[in-house]
């Protein structure tokens, strides 16, 4: 029998792949029949969609005006109105890919054609269903976006482990996070690491060095269990927001990234941060494989692999949702090809957090010192557009949350043993105020 998959079986991630992982495929149905037919067929009786007699896509002129002229001159005749493809536009897949590999070029051989996701919420469920089953694990930070328990645990069935994020000095614990992978390794033949940075919710980013030393202990540990599948999953939502010259400026990608036969590296994108653009909800999953074929990666275009992933990925997709709004990738795609005025705009946000970010910092060491750390105390904040506020054992959380909304008129997310605050959503003017809020209604000051 033929094998449906020859390429990928050579790669990391063939091991790695979950049951469903292994069995899931692009079915050759409506869409595949649809695409032949406009290629091959004078006449097209394929796809659900109401045609004019000339072949335009019948919509509403008045949807026009709301589309918008320059989207409409991207997808002339109607188009943006039709299906987009289910793994996305295939010019915007491939610019996505180089302008992550603006960052990462030495990691081009490895690189398979990202897939278009909705937004990295969606991102996430794929990743993980993907190379996990339920009741499998998931090893993460011990504080983490609170969706991620809703996305794994509730919907998946996964387990969730965890690894202390900070040392001693405030950097990142390496050490926890290795000897978590380690401990992972003793129970099951795949470990499954989930990193998050710039931080939701602490807003932490580490250091070249702390993520250069991370890439190095995972090397040793795929390198000593070869036996063992490892998946390293980034959810790079908020990449490049980082205020300080310590916290790593780009995806820690590069540098962490294993050559070794068996480690995948999967990355998620999305558009919200990167593209201040939340609503339209695109977002990008890309597999980083390793070639096991005599140890050495691809060193030239591979179409086929790419193929295969997007068909294991794209399967899920047409399962659950068929594909993601094409507006929305229209718009994404021609933002790509403005980069520099893309980059230039953002840095003016970027900007503008980073002057909210300095305030909250002294802000913070002022009712610090006048308050004291007992009771309450903030997490090392560098990045993202949260940080993190910690409460003395006994403290409920939702009780000062409810307090500062009646007392204070200051709105935050309350969390397991602290509380979130969206730095990035609070005017600059009002930050001393909301941290000092905070203070006094934990200390009663």
């Amino acid at each position: 029998m033929e094998k449906l998959f020859p390429e990928l079986e050579k790669t990391s991630l063939w091991q790695a792949l979950s049951p469903l992982g292994q069995s899931i495929v692009t079915p050759q149905g409506i869409f595949y029949w649809s695409g032949r037919a406009k290629q091959e067929a004078e006449i097209d009786g394929t796809i659900g969609v109401a045609q004019n007699d000339d072949g335009k896509i019948s919509h509403l002129s008045v949807a026009e005006e709301y589309a918008g002229a320059a989207v409409m001159a991207k997808a002339p005749d109607g188009a943006v109105f039709g299906y987009a493809p289910i793994p996305g536009r295939p010019s915007l897949r491939k610019k996505w890919l180089e302008s992550i590999l603006k960052t990462a070029p030495a990691l081009a051989p490895f690189a398979t054609l990202p897939v278009v996701t909705n937004g990295i919420t969606h991102g996430l469920a794929l990743a993980t269903r993907l190379v996990l089953a339920p009741g499998d694990t998931l090893i993460t930070a011990e504080k983490s976006w609170a969706n991620y328990h809703q996305i794994f645990v509730d919907l998946q069935g996964l387990k969730m482990a965890s690894f202390t994020l900070f040392n001693d000095e405030g950097g990142l614990n390496v050490e926890s996070l290795i000897e978590s992978c380690k401990a992972a390794a003793e129970h099951s033949k795949k470990v499954a690491l989930l990193l998050n940075f710039p931080h939701n919710q602490t807003g932490f980013t580490p250091s070249e060095d702390d993520v250069k030393k991370l890439g190095a202990h995972l090397r040793e540990l795929a390198l000593e269990r070869p036996d063992i599948s490892f998946v390293i999953i980034l959810d790079d939502a908020y990449e490049g927001y980082v205020y300080d010259e310590k916290g790593l400026k780009q995806t820690m990608l590069p540098h962490v990234f294993v050559q070794a036969p068996n480690v995948t590296f999967i990355k998620l994108d999305g558009i919200s941060k990167g593209l201040l653009a939340y609503g339209y909800r695109i977002g990008f999953i890309t597999v980083f494989l390793n070639n096991v074929a005599g140890g050495a990666p691809q060193t030239e275009a591979h179409p086929q692999l790419d193929e295969e992933v997007t068909s294991k990925i794209g399967g899920m997709i047409r399962g659950e949702i068929s594909q993601v709004s094409h507006h929305g990738q229209i718009l994404t795609e021609a933002l790509l090809e403005r980069w520099d005025e893309v980059v230039s705009e953002r840095g003016e946000v970027i900007a503008m957090l980073q002057d909210r970010w300095e305030e909250m910092q002294r802000a913070f060491v002022e009712c610090e010192a006048e308050f004291g750390r007992d009771r309450v105390w903030a997490d090392p904040c560098n990045s993202g557009f949260f940080c993190y506020v910690n409460l003395a054992d006994g403290i409920d959380p939702k009780e000062i949350a409810e307090r500062l909304l009646k007392e204070k008129k200051i709105g935050i997310v309350p969390g397991t043993n602290g509380l979130r605050v969206a730095f990035s959503a609070v005017p600059k003017a009002q930050i001393a105020r909301m941290v000092r809020g905070i203070f006094e209604v934990v200390t009663g000051g």
